[in-house]
């Protein structure tokens, strides 16, 4: 035991690590980094990108309806929605923070869609490439009798 120390210690001495990662130390990510790496994660960040993105449908489809109660009220929900948090934030600043938000919410959504997609197809998990193994037509032509 001895010996196999020493002979380690004498290489690790007389030779150069062959890249500069070896020498870092790795930080460690954050919690949300750190879930966002799974496949698991980017489903859990497209799920709720997906729901804010229902929740904008939502309240535009009944900004909309208000054009049925006549012009005057429209015009009333657009002041409202630039006078949006007015005394804490300037006029209209909130109405265009919240469409950047959306846009970076439409762009999580899709982005981990197509990760997601691309873990579907490459067969990453033994799960999801059985799944799509059943659901093949290869499989139903050569099951037919059952």
């Amino acid at each position: 035991m001895v010996k196999t120390q020493q002979a380690i210690a004498k290489v690790g001495k007389s030779r150069a690590p062959v890249t500069g990662t070896a020498l870092s130390v790795r930080k460690k990510k954050s919690y949300i980094a750190d879930i966002y790496s799974t496949a698991v994660g980017k489903k859990y960040a497209m799920a709720i990108s997906g729901i804010a993105l229902m929740g904008f449908v939502l309240f535009h489809m009944i900004g909309n309806l208000k054009m049925y109660l006549g012009a005057a009220e429209i015009n009333s929900y657009a002041e409202f929605l630039k006078k949006l948090l007015y005394p804490l934030a300037p006029k209209g600043a909130v109405l265009w923070m919240s469409t950047r938000w959306l846009v970076g919410d439409a762009r999580v959504a899709l982005a981990c869609c197509v990760v997601v997609d691309s873990f579907k197809s490459s067969g990453a998990t033994g799960q999801i490439s059985i799944a799509a193994r059943l659901r093949s037509s290869e499989f139903c032509k050569s099951n037919d009798a059952i």
